[in-house]
């Protein structure tokens, strides 16, 4: 049941529940108005008018205090080794070095990514990835290996997009990627 007439209020880090009455041998529930950004220890006081109800008493001399400890709910989080990769010069007809883009799940959750994709991916090519089809937990890495195969001379630019389940960047994660694409030297063809 709920307490008959309890009331609530929070104050930096104590908690107050006034009001509340309780049948003998009755117990009940207080719904305490915290939000997710205040996680830590409060003090819950229970003020001399509702000691002898919750204690059953009926003495007011009485005073007592818990500590409720308030955690919040496992998150999945994510960082990137790099937020851009560049690929520099590379001749046409030609592939670059590969670069390898690291994943770390820096949540209290498990990560989970759905999926990877290149906005170019003829130029800016996945070779390999492990970060699609297990959950990553928490302190935990993958890898996104790409290559650079520019289509045209001159500056080449796309992006590399990671969807995935972490509140604190939104549903996706996108690397800038950079290349450029070089002329046949003359005399080489």
């Amino acid at each position: 049941s709920t307490c008959v007439g309890a009331s609530t209020s929070v104050t930096g880090s104590s908690l107050a529940v006034s009001s509340a009455t309780i049948p003998a041998a009755g117990s009940c529930t207080v719904q305490i108005p915290v939000q997710s950004a205040t996680v830590g220890a409060y003090t819950f006081s229970l003020n001399a008018g509702a000691v002898g109800h919750f204690f059953g008493s009926g003495d007011a001399s009485q005073v007592s205090s818990v500590t409720l400890t308030v955690t919040a709910a496992p998150t999945p989080g994510i960082s990137l080794s790099a937020a851009s990769l560049a690929f520099g010069a590379v001749t046409l007809g030609t592939t670059g070095a590969n670069q390898t883009l690291t994943v770390t799940s820096n949540g209290t959750a498990a990560l989970v990514i759905s999926a990877v994709t290149s906005s170019a991916p003829t130029e800016f090519e996945i070779v390999s990835t492990s970060c699609v089809g297990a959950p990553i937990a928490p302190t935990g890495t993958c890898t996104v290996v790409m290559r650079f195969r520019p289509g045209a001379v001159g500056a080449r630019t796309g992006s590399l997009t990671l969807s995935h389940n972490a509140p604190s960047t939104g549903s996706t994660t996108v690397v800038s990627l950079t290349g450029t694409g070089s002329s046949i030297p003359v005399g080489a063809i």
